[in-house]
C-alpha cells in the first residue's frame, strides 16, 4: 500500500505537462493531401516547422495537425514540444513500401512514428494511426487460425519480424500518448525504450486476434510511466514489460531497470500474455531489474494468458510489484502460434542455456496478488526452476477451473484431450508438457503466502469432470533432469479452499 501510494503522489506531481498549449501546423498547409498521395515529405516540413516555432520560444509546444480525412506516411520523426495531434475522424495510414522507411547506420527495425532524442512530445486527439495490417498478409493458416505475414527479413540487415510498428519513441522525457486510436499495426504497436516519464491515457489498440507479435504497447527500461483508461485487443501480447532489449534487430542494451510504473483501468484481450514482464535475450544485451510497479483494476478477457512473468536469462529481478482488483478470464487459444495455456496467472522463472553473462539469474520476488478473480481453461502456475522464486503473497484470490472454450491444451489438434505445461519459451523440449490440469500447480523452489485463496472446479455442462482435471492444487515432484535444483516450497498463511460447483 505505501508503495502504491508513493507511485501515485508522484504521478499526480508530474500530472501538469500532460494537457499542453502551443500553436498548430497543419499539415495540408506544407502539401499533404487525402490517399493515395504519400504525405511523408510534408508531415516532415510541418514537424520541421513546429520545431522552430518551438526553438524561437514563439511557443512552449506546437501541434502537427493531421485534419478530417486519409492520409498516407512512411516513416517521420517528432521533435522536443512538437505533438503530433490528429483531428476527429482523421486517419493516418502507414505506408507498405520498403522504401518508405529509411535505415539507420545500425540492424534495421523500422517504425512509422519514430522519434528518438526528444523531450516533451507524444500524440493526441480523437483521430487514428493505422497500419494497414490486412495489406501484409502472406497467406492463410487453417490449422492454427493464423494470418501468416509478408516479412522484410534480409532487408537493410533485418532479422527475423521485419515489419514496420506504428509508434516508437526512444531515449526521450515526458512523452505523452492520450485518445487516440492506434489500429492494425504490421508488428508491434508501440514501443517506449529508455523514456522517462510516459503517458498513454484513453488510448484504443486493436490489431487482428490472428496475428502475431502486433503486441498493443512494449516498454524496454526507462521510469515512471502511467498506462490509464486504455482498451487493447491484440493478436499478440497486451502489455509488455522488459528491462533490456528483446530482439536481434535491437543494439545492445546495459540493462537499465524498468520502474515507477502505474497500469489502472484498463480492458485487454490478448491471444498471448495479457500483462507481461519479461527477461528474454534474443540478441547481445543484459535485463536490469523491473520494479515498483502497481496494476489495478485490469479486466481481462477471451486471452490465452493472464499475467506472466517470464523470467530466463535476466540479471535483475522482477520486485516490489502489488497486482490488485483483477478479472481475468482465460482460455486455449486455436493452434500451437501462441505463447499462453489459458493460465490465468504464470509465474515462471526457468533458468535458460543462454543466460546473460553464464550466471546471476534474477528472481521474481516480493510480488503482492489481491482480490484477484478467475476464469480459466488451465493451472495458474508457480514455477521456481531457474531460482527460487518469491516471497509471493495471495490475499483474496478466486480461481476457477473451468470448460468454455477449445477445452484442451490439444488447441484444435488431434488427439486425447489433455491439460498442460506451457513453459514457452525455453531452450529445452517439451515446451509444452501435455498432462493433468489443476486449479493451482506450484513446483521448484520458492516461498509462497496464501490468505483467503480459493480453488473451484466448475463442472462442465456434460455433468463429468475432463478425464486430464487432477485437483484443486498440484504440487509435484519433477525429474532431477529438469529440475536438478532443491525443490523445496514453503507455504504459509492460511489453508486454499478446494470447492466444487455446477
Amino acid at each position: 500500500k505505501m508503495m502504491a501510494m508513493s507511485l501515485l503522489v508522484l504521478f499526480q506531481a508530474r500530472g501538469s505537462s500532460d494537457n499542453p498549449d502551443g500553436l498548430s501546423f497543419d499539415i495540408t498547409d506544407y502539401g499533404a493531401k487525402p490517399v493515395p498521395a504519400l504525405s511523408t515529405r510534408s508531415i516532415q516540413t510541418a514537424v520541421a516547422a513546429a520545431s522552430a516555432a518551438v526553438a524561437k520560444k514563439t511557443s512552449s509546444v506546437a501541434f502537427v495537425v493531421v485534419p478530417k480525412g486519409k492520409f498516407l506516411t512512411g516513416s517521420f520523426a517528432l521533435a522536443s514540444g512538437v505533438y503530433l495531434k490528429l483531428s476527429e475522424q482523421a486517419v493516418l495510414l502507414g505506408s507498405t513500401e520498403q522504401e518508405d522507411y529509411p535505415a539507420p547506420g545500425w540492424n534495421w527495425d523500422p517504425a512509422l512514428v519514430d522519434t528518438s532524442n526528444a523531450t516533451n512530445t507524444g500524440i493526441l486527439g480523437s483521430g487514428a494511426i493505422d497500419g494497414q495490417q490486412m495489406l501484409w498478409v502472406k497467406s492463410y493458416d487453417p490449422q492454427n487460425n493464423f494470418l501468416v505475414p509478408r516479412t522484410w527479413e534480409g532487408v537493410n540487415g533485418c532479422v527475423g519480424e521485419c515489419r514496420p510498428k506504428l509508434v516508437r519513441f526512444v531515449d526521450c522525457a515526458n512523452v505523452s500518448v492520450t485518445g487516440v486510436t492506434l489500429r492494425n499495426s504490421p508488428d508491434w504497436t508501440q514501443l517506449y525504450r529508455r523514456v522517462d516519464g510516459v503517458l498513454l491515457q484513453g488510448l484504443t489498440v486493436t490489431g487482428s486476434t490472428q496475428w502475431g507479435n502486433n503486441d498493443g504497447v512494449d516498454f524496454e527500461s526507462g521510469q515512471s510511466i502511467r498506462v490509464l483508461d486504455c482498451t487493447f485487443s491484440t493478436g499478440d501480447d497486451g502489455i509488455v514489460f522488459a528491462s533490456g532489449n528483446t530482439n536481434p534487430n535491437r543494439i545492445s542494451s546495459p540493462g537499465i531497470p524498468l520502474r515507477n510504473i502505474l497500469v489502472k483501468n484498463c480492458s485487454i484481450e490478448s491471444k498471448s500474455s495479457a500483462i507481461k514482464f519479461e527477461a528474454i535475450d534474443f540478441g547481445g544485451c543484459d535485463h536490469g531489474s523491473i520494479e515498483n510497479v502497481v496494476i489495478d483494476g485490469i479486466r481481462i478477457r477471451n486471452s490465452s494468458r493472464g499475467i506472466g512473468f517470464q523470467q530466463r536469462n535476466g540479471h535483475g529481478n522482477f520486485q516490489n510489484i502489488t497486482v490488485s482488483n483483477i478479472d481475468i478470464e482465460t482460455l486455449y487459444p486455436t493452434g500451437t502460434n501462441w505463447w499462453g495455456s489459458a493460465e490465468p496467472l504464470w509465474i515462471s522463472n526457468v533458468n535458460s542455456t543462454k543466460a546473460e553473462g553464464g550466471s546471476g539469474l534474477g528472481t521474481i520476488q516480493d510480488v503482492w496478488f489481491t482480490n484477484i478473480t478467475a476464469k480459466a481453461e488451465n493451472a495458474a502456475l508457480l514455477s521456481g526452476i531457474g531460482r527460487p522464486i518469491g516471497p509471493l503473497t495471495f490475499r483474496n484470490v478466486s480461481l476457477m477451473l473451468a470448460v468454455f472454450g477449445n477445452a484442451t491444451c490439444r488447441k484444435g489438434y488431434t488427439g486425447s484431450a489433455s491439460g498442460c505445461t506451457d513453459y514457452r519459451p525455453v531452450d529445452f523440449t517439451p515446451a509444452v508438457a501435455l498432462g493433468s490440469s489443476a486449479g493451482l500447480r506450484i513446483e521448484g523452489a520458492g516461498v509462497a503466502d496464501f490468505y483467503n485463496v480459493t480453488v473451484t472446479l466448475k463442472t462442465p455442462k456434460s455433468g463429468v469432470f475432463p478425464s486430464y482435471w487432477l485437483s484443486c492444487v498440484d504440487r509435484p515432484t519433477l525429474s532431477y533432469l529438469f529440475d536438478p535444483l532443491p525443490q523445496k516450497f514453503n507455504i504459509s498463511g492460511l489453508p486454499i479452499a478446494c470447492r466444487h460447483t455446477a
